[in-house]
């Protein structure tokens, strides 16, 4: 596995604007700053499933997406990556975040899943971007657990992810995280 850092431009976007008032009444000057920009690097090896390519961030463990089909269990879909943090066995998904990416040739691929139906607390993630790839999705709890399903937006192959942020522990992620944003910029078709 090829071992890379990536790095991110982690500065909130905020316009700090202050006033400075004189003692002449009326005169105010308006300063804009912007504050600095800190790079932050997120190392970690690319793991390439077959059909799909993401990186594995140090700290986290790729353990393979199980092909459910399969009769062996040991059996790993080309097509998808599972990622747990913290956790190095298919057990650890059960108590530690974990995220499972999936690779689809098109949008009519995608599996339609009425989430309003089927999960409770459901709302809109509104779009992100992340590296060279536009999410959308929704927020939701399933059996009392968190979770963020997102989709990359645009032409071309699909990929959804399942993030399980595992709220309340020690190990808690989100889409704020920038070791979950340097997975999720990371994705790719194998071979690109």
């Amino acid at each position: 596995m090829k071992r890379i850092k990536i790095k991110f431009a982690a500065a909130p976007l905020i316009l700090a604007v202050s006033l400075m008032i004189s003692g002449c009444a009326g005169n105010q000057n308006e300063t804009n700053e912007n504050p600095p920009v800190q790079e932050t690097e997120v190392t970690g090896e690319m793991t390439d499933a077959g059909q799909i390519t993401a990186l594995c961030p140090d700290g986290w463990s790729s353990i393979g997406y199980p092909d459910l089909d399969a009769v062996d269990s040991n059996t790993f879909l080309g097509s998808g990556l599972r990622f747990v943090k913290g956790g190095s066995s298919k057990n650890d998904i059960l108590t530690n975040p974990y995220i499972d990416i999936r690779y689809y040739n098109s949008e009519d691929d995608v599996p339609d899943i009425d989430e309003n139906k089927w999960y409770n607390d459901v709302a809109p993630t509104g779009e992100m971007v992340f590296g060279s790839n536009t999410w959308e999705g929704y927020t939701a709890t399933s059996m009392g657990k968190s979770f963020v399903y997102l989709e990359t937006k645009g032409d071309g192959p699909k990929f959804t992810a399942y993030l399980y942020t595992q709220d309340g522990t020690e190990n808690a992620v989100s889409t704020n995280s920038l070791d979950v944003q340097a997975i999720l910029g990371s994705v790719a078709v194998s071979g690109q």
